[in-house]
């Protein structure tokens, strides 16, 4: 499954590996997509293995540009998956949709 994946892509990567889209992962991924998954290895919350999992899922999933809340469903996935749980801060990003959000 996915934990044995992941150890497969972690054998691949280099700590300071630069992730280079092809034009195929930019047309279905969106610049939505992609920012937020720049967003989560930012953050430091999303390690190179884990982001080429969620990208290698996303593409799996058939159609045109992807919304960015069923990539969304997919990070929740991997990181479920793996036995990971993300940051608090993070959890709230990938479950409010930002109209829903409030400002105290």
């Amino acid at each position: 499954g996915l934990a044995a994946a992941g150890e497969a892509y972690h054998a691949e990567q280099s700590e300071h590996a630069l992730r280079v889209y092809s034009a195929a992962e930019v047309e279905h991924l969106g610049e939505a997509s992609i920012g937020f998954i720049s967003f989560l290895e930012s953050a430091g919350v999303l390690p190179g293995p884990m982001r080429e999992m969620i990208i290698d899922r996303a593409m799996a999933i058939g159609g045109n540009a992807m919304d960015l809340e069923d990539l969304k469903i997919i990070v929740l996935m991997v990181f479920w998956s793996l036995g990971e749980e993300p940051d608090a801060l993070i959890l709230d990003e990938l479950f409010v949709a930002p109209e829903e959000r409030l400002i105290h």
